[in-house]
C-alpha cells in the first residue's frame, strides 16, 4: 500500500461511522493530525535527502507546525525533545574549572562553550567577578534583576543551540573569551566584524555556528558567573540537564584570586572571604537539594581530587555524564598533567606536574590571612570537607592535609 493511500484508508476509517465503529472527535482530530505531520514530514525528508536532517529545535519547521495544531485540536502533550545531553560545569574563578572542563570536552562528542556570562555580566552590573573591592575599577550600580533575566537567556540559548541564540544581544557574542576555545572561535571571529546590530549579519554568524554544534551529542557549557537558584527550575524543565559543581579549598581560591586579578587588598580579607564562602555556601545547599532531587544528573566535586588523581577524576566524570574514556581522553589527561612545557597561553592548561597546583598557594601565605579565612569559610570547610589550620607549621607543611575524604558524596570528593 503506498503512503497516499495509507493516509486515506486511515481518514477513512476514523471518520466513518458506517462502519460500525463510534470514534470520538477529539480521536479523530489527533489521528488526522499525526497523519498530517507525518506526510510533510516525509515529504520534507525525502526532498532534503543526505544533505541535512530535521531539526527538532523549538525554531524547526516542524515543532513550529506542532505547536500551530495543538491549538487546532486541543492537544498540550504533544512534545519534540532534543536528546542531546547538556552539562553545565557550575565553580569560581581560579578553582581549576577549565582543566576539568579541558578533560570533559577532551571527547569528540562534546562540543564546548567557554564562558558565556562574561559580557553579560560587564554589561548588568558593571564587574568582571562577582566578588571584587569596589576601588579596584570604576563600578556602576549593580542590577542582577536584569543580569539573571539575560543569563537565563543566554544559557538556554546556548545549551540548546538553535534559533533561539538569533534573539541574543551582540555583546554576548563578540565576548573575547569566546575565542579561547576551538568550538565558539569562529562564532567570535564572525561577530566581531559586526559594527552594530544587524539581525542579517548575526543570523549568518549564527546559523553557521549551530550547523557545527548540532553535529555534538554533549553541549558542555564552563561558568564561574552563575546564579545557582536558576538551576531548580532548569533541572525541572529539562530531564537531559547535568550540572557539574566544582569546588575548591577557598585559601586556594582567594589566594589564586589575589594573584591573578588582584580583585581585593589583603587587608580587605575578612570581608571579602565573608562574601565568597556566602555565596559559596549558599551554592552548596543548592548543590544539596538538586543532588537529593536528581542524583543521576547532579554531581559534586573538588578539584583538589582531580589535581591529585587526574585519571581516576576523569573517570570518575565520564561515568557520571556517560561519556566514553577513549585512548586520546587517557593521552589528553597525562599529556596535560605531566608536560615538559615551559610556558603557556592564556586559558591553556598545560602542567608539569597538576599535583603541585592546588597547594601553591601555601608556600607563600600569611597565617594571619588564612586564620581569617578559616574563620568565615567554616560552614564550607564542614560541607566540602577541608581542614583549618592551628598554626603555620601546618601551613607550611604540605605533608599535613588540607582535605579529607567525603563519604556523602564518595571517595572522589
Amino acid at each position: 500500500m503506498s503512503y497516499k493511500a495509507f493516509v486515506k484508508y486511515i481518514c477513512i476509517k476514523c471518520g466513518s461511522v458506517r462502519t460500525g465503529y463510534r470514534v470520538k472527535r477529539s480521536v479523530y482530530l489527533m489521528v488526522s493530525a499525526f497523519t498530517l505531520i507525518s506526510l510533510i514530514y516525509f515529504n520534507n525528508n525525502s526532498a532534503m535527502g543526505s544533505r541535512a536532517r530535521p531539526t527538532t529545535g523549538s525554531g524547526s519547521k516542524l515543532w513550529q507546525l506542532l505547536r500551530s495544531l495543538e491549538s487546532v485540536v486541543g492537544v498540550t502533550q504533544i512534545q519534540v525533545r532534543d536528546d542531546r545531553k547538556r552539562v553545565i560545569l557550575v565553580t569560581y574563578p581560579r578553582s581549576g574549572s577549565t582543566f576539568t572542563a579541558d578533560v570533559i570536552q577532551a571527547n569528540s562528542d562534546v562540543f564546548y562553550i567557554f564562558e558565556p556570562l562574561y559580557p553579560t555580566l560587564v554589561e548588568h552590573t558593571g564587574k568582571d567577578l562577582l566578588i571584587t573591592d569596589n576601588g579596584i575599577k570604576k563600578r556602576i550600580q549593580r542590577n542582577m534583576t536584569s543580569y539573571i533575566a539575560e543569563v537565563k537567556k543566554v544559557m538556554e540559548a546556548f545549551l540548546n543551540c538553535d534559533s533561539s541564540l538569533f534573539e541574543l544581544p551582540l555583546h554576548v557574542f563578540k565576548s573575547p573569551l569566546l575565542k579561547v576555545r576551538n568550538d565558539t572561535s569562529p562564532l567570535f571571529e564572525c561577530s566581531d566584524k559586526i559594527k552594530e546590530y544587524n539581525r542579517t549579519l548575526i543570523s549568518n554568524c549564527v546559523e553557521k555556528y549551530i550547523k557545527l554544534c548540532e553535529k555534538k551529542k554533549v553541549i558542555l557549557v564552563k561558568t564561574i558567573r552563575y546564579p545557582s537558584e536558576i538551576l531548580y527550575n532548569q533541572m525541572k524543565n529539562d530531564p537531559n540537564l547535568y550540572v557539574v559543581y566544582l569546588m575548591r579549598d577557598p585559601r586556594g581560591i582567594i589566594s589564586s584570586q589575589m594573584s591573578n586579578f588582584k580583585n581585593f587588598a589583603w587587608k580587605n580579607i575578612n570581608r571579602a572571604s565573608k562574601e565568597i564562602c556566602s555565596l559559596m555556601e549558599n551554592d552548596i545547599q543548592v548543590m544539596e537539594d538538586l543532588h537529593n532531587l536528581y542524583p543521576d544528573r547532579v554531581k559534586l566535586l573538588r578539584y583538589e581530587s582531580i589535581a591529585f588523581d587526574p585519571l581516576g577524576g576523569t573517570t570518575d566524570i565520564y561515568k557520571f555524564l556517560e561519556l566514553n574514556l577513549t585512548k586520546n581522553v587517557t593521552n589528553f589527561v597525562k599529556n596535560h598533567t605531566q608536560s615538559n612545557a615551559t610556558s603557556c597561553s592564556v586559558g591553556c592548561t598545560v602542567r608539569k606536574n597538576s599535583k603541585s597546583v592546588p597547594y601553591k598557594w601555601r608556600v607563600h601565605a600569611h597565617f594571619k590571612y588564612m586564620q581569617n579565612i578559616d574563620r568565615s569559610c567554616g560552614n564550607v570547610y564542614a560541607k566540602m570537607c577541608y581542614v583549618p589550620v592551628g598554626n603555620i607549621n601546618q601551613l607550611k607543611n604540605k605533608s599535613f592535609s588540607l582535605m579529607k575524604l567525603c563519604q556523602k558524596y564518595g571517595a572522589n570528593i
